[in-house]
């Protein structure tokens, strides 16, 4: 399911904003973000061999974090086109 939503999400950016922003250094972080947190989501599931519900240290948390630290990367990255893009949208309607 969060392939799926990664798949719309970057499909829907580039049919509203073209590549603008997705060859910077944060979308490329946000996307290998991303990969790690499909990762720890993968192996941390229950009943893998590296669920350990005793442990300090979660797979499962780290998918939190992992994906939480790649929408920020992503929202960073993709942020100034989508501000640009609002405000001539913004000044189209008004006119």
């Amino acid at each position: 399911l969060a392939a799926v939503a990664i798949v719309g999400i970057v499909a829907s950016d580039i049919a509203l904003f073209g590549r603008s922003g997705r060859g910077s250094p944060w979308y490329l972080a946000a996307v290998g973000l991303l990969g790690l947190a499909l990762v720890a989501n993968a192996f941390g599931r229950t009943g893998s061999p590296l669920c350990d519900p005793d442990s300090v240290l979660q797979l499962h948390g780290a998918w939190h974090l992992l994906a939480a630290s790649a929408l920020g990367c992503y929202a960073v990255a993709t942020g100034a086109v989508r501000a640009r893009r609002s405000s001539a949208l913004q000044s189209v309607g008004s006119s």
